[in-house]
C-alpha cells in the first residue's frame, strides 16, 4: 500500500488532532416529549416538515445515536434502519460500501448527499471516501427523490449532515484495534457570533485482515458562515487522502458456492495492488429571505483522482490472472437555486433549477500475470508488460427545472406534489489501440412524485400521541451506468433505466416521545435494465430487462428507561425478474434477484446514560437468497452480532467495540471485475477507543 505515514506518525498526528480539536459546541438534544418522527427532515422536501408528515418512508439517525452505539462506518450507522443493508468492501476497496434497499444493490442506483450536495452523483457515488466524523444526523429516504435531484436519486437517498459552521461534536477520539488498526479524530469551533467557523479532522489506519488489507486515510473539513446583511453566506472546504490495499473476491466452484480450495482471505492481486484516492471539494452558498420569499443557492466543485493496480483470476482454478493499471480523474460541478413562498395560508411552493455537470477521464493498461496459490508472493503489477490499453473520456450534464407544492386543506391533511423536467446529455469517447468510438445521446422528459399524509389521531396528553397514514407515488429514470472497468466500452449507449414506485404506510408515536413506529409497504417496478442480447447481429448489452420489488417494512423504537432504548426492524422482501430474457442465462422471469435476501431484521439495545456504564448490542439478520440469477444455488440465512461496552465519566469515555463478533463470512456482493466471483463479509474486528469531551 502506498502511504506517506508509518503507524507511529499516524498516532502522533492523531494525538495532535485530539488535543487541538476538543473544544466545541455540543449537539442539541431532542426536546422533551418529541419522538424520532417529530424530527424535521430536509432530504425529500425543502419545506422543512417533520418525518411523520412526510408521505415517504424516511429514517433519521441522530449523531447522538451513532456515538452511543460506537458506529463509525456506514454499515453500523444504518444497522437499525428498516429494509436497508450496507455491505462493506467490494470492488470499491475495503473502505467502500454498497447499500441495498428496494431490491437494488448497485452503488450507482443511490444518491449520496453530504450536507445537501450530491457527492459523486454524476457517475459513481463516493461511498469509499465518505466522512462519518462530526455527524449531526443521517437521513435515509427509502424511495426515489425525483424532484430536487432528478435522475441521480433513482432508488434511495442517504444524506449525511455534519455540524454546521460554528458547531461541533465537542469531543476528541483515539482508538486502536484488530490487525494494527488505529485512528484519531476531533472537531472544534473556531469562532462564533457574526462569523461562524468550525474545523474537523481525522486520521485513520483500518485493517480488515492480517495481510495488510485495508485503508489509510487523512481528512479535514473547514466550515465558514456569516451574515452578509442580505443573506447567510457559507463556505465549506473538504479534502480527503486515502490509500487502500484491496481485498479479493472468492471464486465460485462448480456448485456456484465460494470455493473451498483457497483460503477465504486469499488475495489474487499483484503485490503492489492499490486503490489510492485524493478528493477535494469546495461548496459555497447564500441563503436568505426577501419579503415573503425564502431562497437559497449552492455552488460546489469536486475533483477526485484515483490510481489503481488490481488483478483477478481469469479462469479459476487455472492460475492465469488479468490485471490492470488505471488512472482516473473526475470533475463535478453542482449548482442549485430555489425559492419558497407561501402562496396562501394552505399552500406553500418551492420552485428551482439545478444542474450537475460531470467530466471523467480515464487511462487503463492491462497485463497478464500468474497468481501463485502456494504462498509465494505475487509479482508487482507496475513493472509487468502491457497486454493492452484503453482510454475513456465521458461528459454528463443533468439539468432540471423543478416545482414542489405542499397543500394543507385542513391541519390533519398534507399533500406534497412535485414535478421536474429533466434535460440529460452525455457523450462518451473511447479508444483502444487504433479503434475509436464517439457516442452521445440526450433525454428530455419529466419526473415527479405525488404523496399525502393524513393524521387520524392526535392526543398529546395521552399515551398515543399521533397516528398518520401516508401514501406516495414516484416516476423517474436514470442514464445507463458508465463502465469504468479496465476496458473501454464500444457498445451503443443504452436507453435510460426507469422506475415507478408506490409506497403506503402508517406512522405512530406516543408515550411522550418514547415510542415510535413506521410500517410501510412498497411496490416498485424497474425497467430498461441491462442484459445480454444482440445489436446488429453481434452480442451486446441491451436495455430490455424488467424487475419488480415488493416489500413490507416495520421500524420501531421504545425508550424503556432513561438512557435505555430498544430498536427493532423487520422487512419482508420480494425482488424478482418480471421479464428478463438474457442471451446467456435464458428467460429469468419469476426468478429472484441474486443475493437479495428474503427478509431482513435488526434488533438493537442501547444503554447510554449521561454517566456510568455504556452498553450497545445489535443483531442483524438476513434471510435465504440465491447466489446466481438462475436460482440454482441457494444460500441460507445468517446473523451478524455487533456489541459495545464502555464507561463514561463527566468528560472521559472508554469504549470496547466489536463488529461481526460471530465472524460470519457470508457472500454479500458480486464482483464486476472478477467474473463469477463473490466478496465475503469482512472478518471480526475489535476496537478499544477513548473519547474526551467538554
Amino acid at each position: 500500500m502506498h502511504r506517506p505515514m508509518s503507524l507511529v506518525r499516524w498516532l502522533c498526528a492523531g494525538a495532535a488532532v485530539s488535543l487541538l480539536m476538543a473544544p466545541g459546541q455540543a449537539q442539541q438534544r431532542a426536546a422533551p416529549g418529541e419522538s424520532r418522527l417529530d424530527v424535521i427532515e430536509v432530504t425529500s422536501t425543502r419545506l422543512s416538515e417533520p418525518v411523520q408528515e412526510s408521505p415517504d418512508s424516511i429514517t433519521v439517525v441522530s449523531g447522538e445515536d451513532l456515538r452511543a452505539r460506537g458506529a463509525t462506518d456506514l454499515r453500523s450507522a444504518l444497522a437499525l434502519v428498516g429494509g436497508v443493508s450496507v455491505y462493506p468492501g467490494g470492488d470499491l476497496g475495503p473502505a467502500g460500501s454498497t447499500p441495498s434497499l428496494l431490491g437494488r444493490s448497485e452503488a450507482d442506483d443511490f444518491l449520496l448527499l453530504v450536507d445537501g450536495v450530491p457527492v459523486g452523483g454524476a457517475f459513481i457515488p463516493a461511498f469509499a471516501t465518505l466522512d462519518l466524523h462530526n455527524v449531526e444526523r443521517i437521513e435515509v429516504l427509502r424511495a426515489s427523490a425525483p424532484v430536487f435531484y432528478g435522475t441521480t436519486a433513482f432508488a434511495g437517498t442517504i444524506h449525511v449532515i455534519h455540524y454546521a459552521a460554528g458547531k461541533a461534536e465537542r469531543a476528541a477520539h483515539a482508538s486502536a484495534g484488530s490487525y494494527g488498526s488505529a485512528s484519531a479524530d476531533g472537531a472544534t469551533v473556531l469562532s462564533q457570533g457574526r462569523v461562524l467557523q468550525s474545523l474537523s479532522a481525522d486520521a485513520g489506519r483500518t485493517r480488515v485482515a492480517g495481510d495488510g488489507v485495508g485503508s489509510d486515510r487523512l481528512h479535514g473539513l473547514y466550515r465558514l458562515a456569516g451574515d452578509t446583511g442580505f443573506g447567510l453566506a457559507h463556505l465549506d472546504a473538504d479534502a480527503t487522502f486515502q490509500w487502500q490495499k484491496p481485498q479479493s473476491p472468492v471464486p465460485t466452484d462448480a456448485n456456484g458456492l465460494p470455493t473451498s480450495t483457497l483460503p477465504l482471505d486469499f488475495n489474487q492481486n499483484p503485490s503492489d495492488a492499490r486503490i489510492d484516492s485524493d478528493v477535494g471539494r469546495v461548496v459555497a452558498g447564500l441563503d436568505g429571505k426577501s419579503g415573503a420569499n425564502r431562497w437559497g443557492s449552492t455552488l460546489s466543485w469536486t475533483r477526485s483522482w484515483t490510481h489503481t493496480i488490481e488483478g483477478f483470476f481469469d479462469t479459476f482454478p487455472a492460475s492465469d490472472g488479468v490485471g490492470f493499471r488505471q488512472g482516473r480523474q473526475i470533475n463535478e460541478l453542482f449548482a442549485d437555486f430555489h425559492a419558497t413562498r407561501m402562496l396562501w395560508p394552505t399552500m406553500e411552493a418551492t420552485i428551482g433549477v439545478n444542474e450537475l455537470l460531470g467530466r471523467a477521464q480515464q487511462d487503463s493498461t492491462t497485463f497478464d500475470y500468474t497468481i501463485p496459490t502456494d504462498g509465494r508472493a505475487a509479482p508487482a503489477g507496475a513493472s509487468l508488460p502491457a497486454s493492452g490499453g484503453a482510454a475513456l473520456l465521458a461528459h454528463r450534464s443533468l439539468f432540471g427545472l423543478y416545482l414542489q407544492t405542499r397543500f394543507k386543506p385542513v391541519a390533519e391533511v398534507s399533500v406534497l406534489a412535485g414535478l421536474r423536467y429533466n434535460f440529460t446529455r452525455q457523450r462518451i469517447q473511447a479508444s483502444e489501440g487504433t479503434a475509436t468510438a464517439d457516442r452521445s445521446d440526450h433525454t428530455n422528459r419529466p419526473s415527479g412524485s405525488l404523496g399525502a399524509s393524513w393524521r387520524l389521531w392526535n392526543d398529546a396528553s395521552g399515551d398515543l400521541d399521533d397516528v398518520l397514514i401516508h401514501a406516495s407515488f414516484s416516476n423517474t429514470f436514470q442514464p445507463a451506468q458508465i463502465d469504468f472497468g479496465p476496458t473501454a466500452g464500444f457498445a451503443p449507449l443504452l436507453r435510460p433505466e426507469t422506475e415507478r414506485g408506490f409506497t403506503a404506510g402508517i406512522k405512530a408515536d406516543g408515550l411522550d416521545g418514547r415510542f415510535d413506529a413506521d410500517l410501510a409497504a412498497f411496490f416498485t417496478d424497474f425497467g430498461n435494465q441491462p442484459l445480454n442480447g444482440s445489436a446488429n447481429g453481434l452480442p451486446a448489452l441491451v436495455a430490455a430487462g424488467h424487475t419488480r420489488y415488493r416489500g413490507l417494512e416495520l421500524e420501531s423504537s421504545l425508550v424503556l428507561a432513561p438512557g435505555l432504548r430498544l430498536a427493532v426492524s423487520l422487512s419482508l422482501d420480494d425482488a424478482y425478474y418480471r421479464d428478463f430474457n438474457d442471451a446467456n442465462a435464458g428467460q429469468l422471469a419469476g426468478n429472484r434477484l441474486a443475493l437479495t435476501p428474503r427478509w431482513r431484521s435488526a434488533f438493537g439495545l442501547t444503554y447510554a446514560p449521561a454517566h456510568g456504564l455504556q452498553i450497545a448490542a445489535n443483531l442483524n439478520g438476513e434471510g435465504s437468497r440465491f447466489l446466481d440469477d438462475a436460482n440454482l444455488h441457494p444460500f441460507g440465512a445468517y446473523g451478524v452480532f455487533d456489541a459495545m461496552i464502555g464507561y463514561r465519566w463527566s468528560d472521559l469515555q472508554l469504549m470496547l467495540r466489536g463488529t461481526n463478533l460471530t465472524d460470519r463470512r457470508e457472500p454479500i456482493l458480486p464482483s464486476e471485475l472478477g467474473d463469477g466471483q463473490l466478496y465475503l463479509l469482512q472478518r471480526r474486528h475489535i476496537d478499544l477507543s477513548i473519547a474526551w469531551s467538554r
